[in-house]
């Protein structure tokens, strides 16, 4: 589970976070725009560095 959404649970004591040694979790993301719209200078910038990642 993404962190950012259960943060709060683990704070408050709901959740507990274990560590698991030698263990990678990778996860894909997308980025998603409609083809007819203008993709300004900044957007396209931000698609580059991401593919990059």
């Amino acid at each position: 589970m993404p962190f950012q959404l259960v943060k709060e649970y683990i704070a408050s004591g709901s959740l507990k976070e274990l560590k698991v040694k030698d263990m990678e979790q990778n996860r894909k993301l997308a980025i998603v725009y409609h083809k007819n719209k203008l993709l300004t200078d900044a957007i396209q910038d931000f698609i580059k560095i991401c593919h990059n990642l």
